[in-house]
């Protein structure tokens, strides 16, 4: 595994080597592995016969969790070996997404399903132990490479999947869900994955900077857009067009000062608020625009059975994976797919822990907030964790895409703002060792 960037003492990494270590980066593999393992690349076509002639191991659930073992005892040993400094920044970078997933972890003691909450809980809070060990001992410069090497990979081989051996590369299902048939997938198991990833990929190529070589960045940006239009993927290539955008205003009109950065998230929320109002009588253009039929792919349906239910337990909810999958999870008018989730961020948590999640939610994204206004845009992949962030959001009322065990997005998501957490907290520890030798 890389070096990783100390945050011990006041002669550890400073941010002006950053640009001079440049020339010696290097791929983190533990990082690489993990990135492949959450995407679910290549293996879960195997394990759940989407595709590979249709053929599933026996327990695909249990063969699907075993793999991430490796990757979830490297996150420990890591944490294991930090200094105390380290830990307790870490602790304090990750605190309410630790304290989230704790909750999580609680709520099997009035979960109707406890074991399988605590199997989901359990692996929540182990997708945060990847991000913090892969954010404390990997430096950003080589992050950043490890990255881009891997998006290369995963979208480089989607792209031979699905020309050169469409049996694994395009979709192949029975039933109701046969509409989808032919449609590319790429190494990945469904063509959803394939989008997500494709737009997680656009995102680093555009914002990663001079760290990784300007032909590796277009390859990357290359195959990251023949993956977004391959995949057909309406949210995920409309939420990457839109934080897109975003980000332009960013960079162009607030991201110079703290008093502009926090402006722009003020004028966001207004933003929000004015979207909920008007939201009722734009619903023809959005269901225009995505193509979609007037419950938005079921989705309607799923969030009116899912607010009867919020109703009848508000403040706890009902654990994690306590609702889909059960008698409670049938949904009226949707009979030809399982409802795995309720493809909204808010409602999900508010399902699963009720009020005090939803709560634990808005302090975590708080803290994403506060640490953008208050950091430096010069600093190594604050615009990555800025245009993540935002595309997330974005996506956020029409998919379950945060707070969730075993999601490659959320665990890039935190990966990098641990890394931004940790360069914000070296910078302000040089900058009190400097003064404090000043005034000596």
């Amino acid at each position: 595994m890389a070096s990783h960037v100390g945050v011990g003492s006041p002669g550890s990494l400073s941010l002006e080597r950053f640009g001079a270590a440049n020339a010696q980066t290097r791929i983190s593999w533990h990082g690489a592995l993990s990135i492949v393992v959450l995407s679910g690349a290549f293996f879960e076509q195997i394990i759940f016969g989407t595709t590979y002639l249709n053929i599933s191991v026996p327990s695909p659930t249990l063969v699907n969790g075993i793999i991430y073992v490796p990757i979830y005892l490297g996150a420990i040993v890591v944490i294991l070996r930090m200094q105390g400094s380290q830990r307790t920044n870490a602790v304090r970078s990750f605190f309410p997404f630790l304290l989230i997933s704790l909750f999580g972890l609680a709520s099997i003691f009035w979960a109707i399903r406890p074991s399988l909450s605590l199997v989901d809980a359990t692996q929540t809070l182990l997708t945060v132990a990847i991000a913090a060990a892969l954010a404390s001992s990997i430096q950003p410069q080589d992050l950043s490479k490890t990255l881009s090497r891997t998006f290369i990979v995963l979208l480089g081989a989607s792209l031979v999947y699905t020309f050169l051996i469409p049996t694994l590369g395009t979709m192949s299902l029975r039933g109701e869900n046969s509409s989808l048939n032919g449609l590319p997938q790429g190494v990945f198991a469904h063509k959803n994955r394939y989008g997500e990833v494709a737009s997680i990929g656009a995102c680093i190529a555009l914002t990663v900077g001079a760290v990784v070589p300007l032909r590796e960045r277009i390859l990357l940006l290359v195959v990251s857009g023949a993956g977004l239009a391959l995949s057909d993927s309406a949210a995920k290539t409309g939420a990457f067009l839109c934080a897109i955008a975003i980000y332009v205003l960013w960079v162009f009109f607030f991201r110079r000062t703290a008093s502009l950065r926090a402006s722009f998230f003020l004028i966001c929320v207004a933003v929000i608020v004015l979207g909920l109002l008007v939201a009722p009588y734009l619903a023809g253009l959005i269901q225009d625009a995505f193509n979609k039929t007037s419950t938005l792919s079921g989705r309607t349906l799923i969030w009116e059975h899912a607010r009867l239910l919020i109703l009848e337990r508000p403040v706890l909810g009902y654990g994690m994976n306590s609702v889909w999958g059960t008698s409670l999870g049938n949904v009226e008018g949707i009979y030809y797919w399982d409802v795995p989730h309720s493809h909204n961020l808010a409602i999900e948590v508010l399902l699963r822990s009720g009020f005090v999640g939803l709560l634990l939610m808005l302090w975590c994204i708080l803290k994403w907030v506060s640490v953008l206004i208050n950091t430096s845009p010069s600093i190594p992949l604050a615009s990555l964790f800025f245009l993540l962030m935002i595309m997330s959001l974005i996506r956020s009322p029409f998919e379950f895409v945060l707070f969730r065990e075993n999601q490659v997005g959320y665990l890039i998501l935190l990966t990098v703002f641990g890394s931004v957490m940790n360069q914000k907290l070296l910078s302000e520890r040089n900058g009190h060792f400097l003064n404090h030798k000043l005034a000596a």
